[in-house]
């Protein structure tokens, strides 16, 4: 069967075929429809009876399968660290990686929880004295809303979704966590003689989230 219905697929829509079916005392005529990938439907000239099984089952087996989309949140994080004790002017860097958890999957939402842990290594100022690799660690929570996509019209055609629903009960597990894009990272707050320290570091990120149902 899976190589019949290869060979329907490359058929051009509207060719009639004659095919015997297995157990079948004669020849049955099927005609070739069209299969719409991009709403799942079949359309043109319908076939019906046992035809209808076979021919619309196996195309739409062998068609191209509309992929489902993405569940994530996208955030906008931005936070200051105070450098205690002060850097040297343009030694500050950050490196950060993102915890996130479902903290509960709601109707129509799942609620996210979450923290950066920021590492910022600079050379600090103590006393007049220079001491490199200082070391200081921040974490900066976050929350975020993840919702169902709404359905588009047609897609209960032919009883076809592209995506389940976020209900209360569901489970999910998180595929992906992470930044996104860092929107600045620099020092700020300059003090000293000719402003060569300073007191603290400020940075925005865009962080996301994904997560999939577990079924």
């Amino acid at each position: 069967m899976n190589g019949f219905c290869n060979q329907l697929c490359n058929l051009i829509p509207g060719i009639e075929v004659d095919f015997l079916l297995r157990g079948a005392s004669r020849m049955i005529t099927l005609t070739f429809i069209k299969f719409d990938p991009e709403d799942g439907c079949i359309t043109g000239k319908d076939c019906n009876g046992a035809i209808r099984t076979l021919s619309c089952h196996c195309i739409c087996a062998f068609s191209p399968r509309i992929p489902r989309k993405e569940l994530c949140c996208k955030i906008i994080v931005e936070h200051k660290t105070q450098l205690v004790p002060p850097a040297k002017r343009g030694t500050a860097r950050a490196t950060k990686t993102v915890v996130a958890n479902i903290e509960k999957v709601c109707p129509e939402v799942v609620v996210i929880c979450g923290v950066i842990h920021k590492t910022i290594t600079y050379t600090a100022v103590i006393d007049g004295c220079e001491v490199e690799n200082h070391v200081i660690k921040d974490d900066v929570p976050f929350q975020c809303l993840i919702e169902q996509n709404d359905k588009k019209e047609g897609d209960d055609q032919c009883g076809i979704t592209q995506q389940d629903g976020i209900k209360e009960g569901d489970q999910f597990r998180i595929i992906h966590q992470g930044i996104l894009c860092e929107v600045f990272a620099h020092e700020a707050n300059f003090g000293g003689q000719d402003h060569s320290v300073a007191f603290n570091f400020v940075e925005k990120d865009i962080v996301k989230v994904c997560i999939e149902k577990v079924r």
